[in-house]
């Protein structure tokens, strides 16, 4: 996934870029800017090019990473709903007796469990620093 932004701060070996919401967002929630009627944000990327302040600049972060992280913040608290419904449903319902409260109630409280999962695993997976995103080339000096 490419982006497109600007410097507006360093950081030791990082620089904090600010990006324009891109078409492509449409209505995704996955970053802040999904969160309001936001056009921009800042991000902190791998300053591996040595861009200064007020440089423009392109950003990459690959796509299967891409992936694999809207699959650890969608799906699984997705997979943890359907399972907290499904599987009391199943077992009261093989009892005869109708769960649904329960079922209802099962499935956020393993929703709930699960973005506790996600949010622990977030903070293991920032520190490998592997869904970071990387500044690849500097295209510019304040061109914007």
């Amino acid at each position: 996934m490419r982006e497109f932004g600007v410097v507006v701060g360093i950081v030791d070996d990082k620089a904090i870029v600010n990006v324009k919401r891109q078409s492509a967002c449409g209505k995704c929630k996955a970053c802040d800017m999904g969160k309001s009627d936001q056009k921009e944000i800042n991000i902190t990327a791998k300053n591996t090019v040595g861009a200064k302040l007020n440089d423009s600049v392109n950003l990459i972060m690959d796509t299967p990473d891409v992936l694999r992280a809207a699959i650890i913040v969608y799906l699984i608290p997705l997979c943890a709903l359907l399972a907290g419904i499904a599987i009391p449903a199943l077992i009261t319902s093989s009892m005869g007796i109708d769960g649904e409260t329960i079922s209802i109630v099962s499935g956020l409280v393993l929703m709930s469990l699960s973005y506790l999962f996600v949010r622990r695993k977030d903070k293991d997976l920032e520190a490998t620093k592997k869904y970071e995103p990387e500044i690849t080339e500097i295209l510019g000096h304040n061109i914007i």
